[in-house]
This record gives C-alpha cells, sequence and structure tokens, in this order.
C-alpha cells in the first residue's frame, strides 16, 4: 500500500512539472512582450508554490519509505516468533511420538511373554495327559494284584496250614501291593502339583491377555492424544493467524502481537495506546473494534479462562493526576477490558479474571522511549483447560 502511495505522489509530481514546461512554452510562443512579462512574475510565483508542493511530497515519501522499514522489521519478527512456535509443537509431537513408540515394544514384549506362557501351558497339560495314563496302567496292575491276591486267600482258605510257600508268595504279593500303592501315591501327589502348576499357568496367561488389552488401550488413546493435539495445536494456530491479519487491518500498523506458549497458552499483546489514551482508562472507539475482533475468538473457546493483565513503564504518576499510581493505572485498565467483554461482548464472566502488575514486570528497557511504549501494554491470555 505504501510502494503505490509512493507512485502515485511521483506521478503527481511528475504531471505538475510536464504542465509547467507545456504553459512555459505555449506562452513564450504566443503572448506578446507584455503578457511575457505578467506571465514571468505568476511563473515565479507558481514556481515558489510548486516548490512548496514539491517539498510536501517528498516529506510523504520519505515517511512512506521509513513505514515500509518499520513494517519489514515487524514482519521479520514475527516469522521469528512463527517458527519458534511451530518448532515447539513439532517438539511436543515428537515427544508424543516417542511415548506411542514405547507402547508398542511393550506390546510386543508381552505378546512374546504370552506366546511363551501358552506354550509352557500346552507342555504341561501333555505330561498331565502322560502321568494321568501312567496312573491308570497301575491302578489296572494293582486291581489286576488285587484280584489275584483274593484268588489266593480262596486257595489258602480252601488249604489253611497246607502250605508255608504259598505263605511266602502271598506276604510277597502283599509288598508288592503295598509298593504298588505307595507309587500310585506318589503319581496322585505329582498329578496334584502339576494340576496346580497348570493352574497357575492359566491364571498367569489370564493375566497377561488382560495387560496385553490395557496396553493395546493405552496404545490407542496415546495415538487419538497425539491425532486431537496435532489438530487443534493447527487450528488454533490457523484461528489467531487470522486474528493477528484481522488486527493488523483494523490498525494499520504492528501494535499488536500474538503468540502461543508451549503449555497451550495463547498470549496477545497489546499497546495501551490501542486501547486508552495517555493516562486514561477509559476505551478508545478504535479499542473497542480492537477488542470486539479478539472477544470472537476468545468465544471460540468457552471452556478455557481468560486472563487479562495491565501493565505501565516506571515513569511516576503526576501530582494531579487521576490515579494515586501505575498500579493502580495498571488495574483500572485491566479491569475496563473486563467489563467491556462482559457488557459488550457477551464473554462470560465465569471465564474472565484481571490483575493489574504496574511497572514490575516489563518486557523491554525503560531507558528509552520505545521501551517504555512497549511496557505500556494489556496481555490478554487465553489459558489451557485443566
Amino acid at each position: 500500500m505504501n510502494q503505490a502511495s509512493d507512485r502515485r505522489n511521483t506521478a503527481q509530481l511528475l504531471s505538475i512539472v510536464i504542465a509547467v514546461i507545456a504553459a512555459l512554452g505555449w506562452y513564450l510562443y504566443y503572448d506578446q512582450r507584455q503578457q511575457r512579462q505578467q506571465f514571468s512574475e505568476d511563473l515565479n510565483i507558481t514556481k515558489a508554490e510548486l516548490e512548496l508542493q514539491i517539498e510536501g511530497l517528498k516529506q510523504n515519501l520519505d515517511d512512506s519509505k521509513a513505514r515500509n522499514l518499520e513494517l519489514s522489521s515487524v514482519n521479520e519478527a514475527l516469522k521469528v516468533d512463527v517458527a519458534a512456535s511451530l518448532a515447539e509443537k513439532s517438539a511436543l509431537q515428537q515427544q508424543m511420538q516417542q511415548e506411542l513408540e514405547i507402547a508398542v515394544a511393550e506390546n510386543r514384549e508381552l505378546q512374546r511373554e504370552l506366546e511363551t506362557t501358552a506354550a509352557a501351558q500346552q507342555e504341561l497339560q501333555r505330561e498331565l495327559e502322560r502321568t494321568a495314563s501312567s496312573r491308570q496302567q497301575l491302578q489296572t496292575e494293582l486291581e489286576s494284584q488285587l484280584a489275584e491276591q483274593q484268588t489266593l486267600n480262596q486257595q489258602i482258605v480252601l488249604a489253611i496250614g497246607a502250605s508255608g510257600e504259598l505263605e511266602e508268595k502271598l506276604q510277597q504279593e502283599e509288598a508288592r501291593r503295598l509298593q504298588l500303592q505307595q507309587q500310585i501315591d506318589v503319581v496322585s501327589g505329582d498329578i496334584e502339583m502339576k494340576e496346580q502348576a497348570l493352574s497357575d499357568a492359566d491364571k498367569r496367561y489370564a493375566e497377561l491377555q488382560q495387560q496385553l488389552e490395557q496396553t493395546r488401550q493405552v496404545q490407542e488413546q496415546l495415538e487419538l492424544t497425539v491425532e486431537e493435539l496435532s489438530r487443534q495445536r493447527a487450528e488454533e494456530a490457523a484461528h489467531f493467524a487470522s486474528l493477528q491479519d484481522a488486527l493488523k487491518s483494523e490498525l494499520n500498523e504492528s501494535r499488536v502481537e500474538i503468540s502461543q506458549l508451549k503449555n497451550r497458552t495463547t498470549v496477545i499483546k497489546l499497546t495501551s495506546e490501542v486501547l486508552f489514551d495517555s493516562g486514561s482508562a477509559r476505551i478508545k472507539p478504535e479499542g473497542k473494534r480492537v477488542l470486539s475482533l479478539i472477544a470472537e475468538s476468545l468465544n471460540a473457546y468457552p471452556q478455557r479462562a481468560i486472563s487479562i493483565e495491565g501493565h505501565t513503564d516506571n515513569v511516576p504518576i503526576g501530582p494531579r493526576a487521576r490515579f494515586v499510581s501505575n498500579w493502580e493505572l495498571s488495574a483500572v485498565r485491566a479491569l475496563a477490558a473486563v467489563d467491556f467483554f462482559q457488557r459488550e461482548s457477551q464473554v462470560d464472566p465465569g471465564r474472565l479474571q484481571m490483575v493489574g502488575l504496574g511497572e514490575f514486570h516489563p518486557v523491554a528497557s525503560n531507558d528509552t522511549a520505545e521501551g517504555r511504549a512497549q511496557n505500556r501494554r494489556i496481555e490478554i491470555k487465553l489459558l489451557p483447560e485443566n
């Protein structure tokens, strides 16, 4: 816009010069001597006026160049802020991605342990089947021995005292029966131990299944969190970039700065001159238009609290001023912004909080006029959700 204005000023200057040259040639060619004398006098007057106009146009051109330089500097600062914000978002996304990879690795380790436990369970089941088969064989052999013993007993009853050899054989068979019963007891105990081990393996398998399911749920939640965080940050960045463009268009200069902190706090800084006259806490019409634009963006996030901070430079309040201190001035200005948001922009008052910080949180040196102008500001903070 400033370059177009410079070109228009230059074109106007050239048009004036050409018009003067054409008029001079016309008079020199067609007028008489007396008219030439009169024209010379008029020309001197016109030249003086033109010189004044040229000086004014040169001054406007210098002012436009100065504004161009100032806007270029602000543009570079905004590029640096945007790059820093994007770097912070990228770091947070990388951190969430690392947590997701750790969860995936844990999931794989649990899967391997689950497979190992399943294999052990199958081996215990096969061993239990083999032990049951062995017990069945022993039981069959014991029954066979009992049958033989009964047969021998019957023979003994029929031939009591007939043969010592049969008695000895009976004792041997009894001893063998006892030995077989002991073997059966040992096998039964072994079966009980293996059944208990199988039960423990079943419990461990169930626990691992539950842990695996929990890990899968955590993994899915982390993936959703990463996607949602990326989406929200992209939306907020685009939203407040649009707000900054709208504010620059409204102010036609750079007296506003919007930044996003790592904890998702969005900070909108306005120099006090945008909203208030010097020493006043009454919002100007231009400031009301700016606050209305900001309120539209704040109302897009109804669940998040809003903090409004007033700041001043360190120049003491004069003895005839309305306010007794810079601290009071900063607090009343912050309160004026809160009142405007509540009354004029329908911002929920339950979201609003204000604080006057006076001169005690400067962002620049108070030794220069430029630094003091930066310190005289209102900061509107859109806080993250709890």
